[in-house]
């Protein structure tokens, strides 16, 4: 699946990722929560360790009005289930992570 991998300190990067949820948690670091988005008409959904606060992960991003602690993933969504990550919009989430809009 194509994602979005934000990982703590570092800028954001493009992967394509197994979606299973034994990969999602091990990219993570932890059992996964999921925070849905609407971005240019496009559903997106931020994957995060549900527990980084509690484990004192360091802070990542804000997105939104969440902020997230510990390394996230940004993925599409089809009806209920993960997706490939469109390319238009994982290029403005990189642009915009990167401070160039």
């Amino acid at each position: 699946m194509k994602a979005i991998l934000k990982k703590v300190g570092e800028m954001p990067e493009r992967i394509d990722i197994e979606n299973t949820l034994d990969a999602l948690q091990q990219a993570v670091g932890g059992h996964i929560e999921t925070v849905s988005y609407m971005l240019l008409s496009s559903r997106v959904v931020v994957i995060c360790d549900e527990e980084g606060r509690i484990k004192g992960k360091p802070y990542n991003c804000t997105i939104g009005a969440t902020s997230f602690c510990g390394d996230i993933l940004i993925v599409g969504a089809d009806e209920e289930d993960f997706a490939d990550l469109p390319e238009a919009v994982g290029y403005f989430i990189i642009e915009a992570m990167s401070g160039r809009i």
